[in-house]
């Protein structure tokens, strides 16, 4: 195994230390003991990889979105009719496995950790960019005009979030619940787009 190989794995198997221990005691609670013991690792390894906690909290939000960023590229690369296209990006979310419950525990985290620290708070605005931009194309391919298209980007981007962790970790609604809410959702959308087509 080569130096960089173990290098990537040590790291890694840091972050996912990092996460689990978000996940399963909370941000407040992370300490370099903690995901010692859960990655395996040394805690001056941590220190030699991150050099400051801030950094491991960091590159562990990173992480999270690159990995949810990289499953909605990829429900968008299935291709099909846009809002077919559209529907499978919303359901990456509610896939059993698609997303971990530990993302799903440390997003609310990540939320507040944005507001407190401005480079998480700029990592978590390009990703949310990212995925209002990657919505509101699928809405303007299905026929919505681009000003109205941004709209029912920010509410679905929204309305995923919240629908994620309720249903996830809230435990206050069941797929059922969140099916029929995204059904209601895109009959809007539908009746929107052909409301704009008759115009």
């Amino acid at each position: 195994m080569t130096t960089r190989k173990i290098h990537n794995e040590t790291s890694q198997s840091i972050i996912d230390g990092a996460i689990a221990v978000m996940a399963d005691s909370g941000l407040r609670h992370l300490t370099t003991k903690l995901v010692s013991e859960r990655a395996s690792v040394s805690t001056a390894s941590i220190h030699y990889f991150f050099n400051t906690k801030e950094r491991l909290i960091h590159e562990s939000f990173a992480h999270v979105m690159d990995e949810m960023w990289a499953q909605l590229v990829d429900a968008s690369d299935e291709g099909g009719e846009p809002l077919s296209c559209l529907r499978r990006i919303m359901d990456t979310f509610f896939v059993a496995g698609r997303n971990g419950i530990n993302a799903v525990k440390i997003w609310p985290q990540l939320w507040h950790h944005a507001g407190a620290n401005s480079e998480t708070g700029e990592l978590f605005r390009d990703y949310n960019d990212r995925v209002i931009n990657l919505l509101a194309a699928k809405l303007i391919d299905a026929g919505m005009k681009q000003k109205n298209a941004r709209l029912y980007a920010f509410r679905l981007n929204a309305l995923h979030r919240g629908l994620w962790i309720e249903l996830h970790v809230g435990s206050v609604l069941n797929k059922s619940d969140t099916d029929q809410i995204y059904t209601s959702i895109f009959t809007t959308i539908t009746d929107e787009i052909m409301g704009e087509n008759h115009e």
